[in-house]
């Protein structure tokens, strides 16, 4: 039986980026398929950021291509993209509790009150976390930090690059949360 697979939501073909002389990512070439999780893992230093910079356009790469949803991005300014970046909790508000963080880009979508509070209640739910949603960073481990984060992150991406499925799926992979609930 083969599997069907799901139109193609970013594709980057032979992307460099140099400093220099210094050759931070050389030939990527990637294709995430719409509703995939995608992660990019390695040491310090192997350019997993500039290749993010660079997707999201804060990065103007040496050459390649990026497309997404089958127009091409490559030359696009950043606010012309649908792409951020969120890295753990450097990019959380020390001044905004969890659940103050998590809505934060629903606020900016001008989502309504109700449907903000249902839906990051939604979203604690799915991790467990919503005991600490009155909380300030800081205030609990570090791992709840980026379990949190990413569900920010997720509220106003899902339609495009996340399954909620696949991420609680990843989240009890990892032990973030438990499955018996």
């Amino acid at each position: 039986m083969t599997e069907k697979s799901l139109p193609i939501f970013l594709s980057i073909e032979n992307l460099s980026k140099n400093f220099g002389s210094f050759k931070a990512i050389q030939d990527i070439s990637i294709e995430i398929e719409e509703g995939e999780f995608a992660c990019f893992l390695g040491p310090s230093g192997c350019g997993k950021t500039t290749l993010l910079r660079c997707i999201a356009g804060l990065e103007k790469q040496s050459s390649g291509t990026i497309t997404q949803k089958e127009i091409e991005i490559t030359l696009l300014p950043p606010s012309a993209r649908d792409f951020g970046i969120v890295f753990q909790s450097y990019a959380l508000f020390p001044n905004l509790t969890v659940f103050s963080n998590i809505s934060y880009g629903l606020i900016n979508h001008k989502w309504g009150k109700d449907k903000i509070t249902s839906r990051v209640n939604e979203l604690l739910d799915l991790v467990g976390l919503k005991s600490h949603m009155a909380k300030y960073p800081g205030s609990y481990p570090v791992v709840s930090n980026s379990v949190w984060l990413w569900q920010g992150l997720l509220q106003h991406l899902q339609d495009y690059c996340c399954s909620m499925n696949r991420y609680r799926h990843w989240m009890l992979r990892c032990g973030f949360i438990s499955g018996n609930r």
